[in-house]
């Protein structure tokens, strides 16, 4: 755990730590399973004498805990910074595996807890649009974004950028929100005001405004040159009512599948006269 003593060690050039691991959350509690699993990988990495530490960020923003945490990584002058959500499950072995790519950015591949259960990597579409990437090999791939579930930052490579490197985009939390304020106004011209706000909306140039924080980073992270890959080969599942994972997608989109073949219309038998 990082304390104010090991920090000035650190700074003293008497202690070096290759990664900061870092958990957000809203209120410092962890699933018991991710609990698990971030002190397997401490002590993993700890008996392979890789130098890590951990540091806990809770709050009512998440993307204010990420930022901590990497401020902390800068600090520290870690080579790298692996941000772990508080509802992840992951191997042991996952740092060390991200690690071997040698990639600025590299995240596993988790899926989302809600159907169809998507995986958490994104094509962009539009300046503020993604979707999520369904088809993809088991190897090492290059995204545009990817959620922040099991995320490693190669320090050096964005403490150029300028802070705060997470942030939730203020167009639809400032903008549209005045937009809506000036609608209850004496004398508000509803009809402009209506245009105006869709006019903002369709042209969005807010980064990330769809998906949040982790998005954000990402298009920060690639307006400056830099590369996101996503290893999909790395077994990862996303704590809900249960742990989901892979075989929750696949099912999904069987069942889908499935919905399309009933639904189609029967195809209409022509005799010949």
């Amino acid at each position: 755990m990082i304390n104010n003593e090991m920090l000035d060690l650190v700074k003293q050039g008497k202690v070096r730590v290759d990664t900061l691991i870092g958990v957000p959350s809203y209120n410092g509690t962890l699933c018991p399973e991710t609990q698990r699993c971030v002190e397997q990988l401490l002590f993993y990495n700890m008996r392979n004498n890789n130098p890590v530490t951990y540091k806990p960020a809770y709050g009512s923003m998440i993307s204010e805990n990420r930022n901590k945490i990497l401020a902390a990584a800068i600090e520290m002058k870690t080579k790298y910074c692996l941000m772990v959500d508080s509802d992840m499950v992951f191997p042991m072995d996952t740092l060390d595996r991200l690690k071997t790519h040698k990639k600025a950015i590299s995240s596993v591949k988790y899926h989302a807890k809600q159907p169809p259960f998507v995986p958490i990597m994104f094509r962009k579409v539009s300046n503020y649009a993604y979707k999520p990437i369904l088809n993809y090999p088991q190897e090492l791939i290059e995204v545009d974004a990817v959620g922040g579930g099991v995320l490693l930052i190669e320090v050096d490579a964005v403490k150029h950028i300028k802070p705060p490197w997470f942030s939730m985009p203020s167009i639809t939390s400032h903008v549209m929100w005045t937009k809506l304020q000036e609608l209850f106004e004496p004398q508000a011209n509803r009809k402009k005001i209506i245009k105006e706000a869709e006019d903002i909306y369709k042209g969005m140039k807010d980064i990330g405004s769809v998906l949040g924080e982790d998005c954000y980073f990402c298009e920060l992270a690639k307006r400056e040159g830099i590369k996101i890959y996503v290893d999909t080969t790395i077994p990862v599942e996303h704590i809900g009512s249960y742990a989901f994972g892979e075989q929750d997608f696949n099912a999904s989109m069987q069942d889908r599948m499935e919905q399309m073949k009933q639904n189609q219309p029967r195809q209409k038998i022509v005799l010949a006269s």
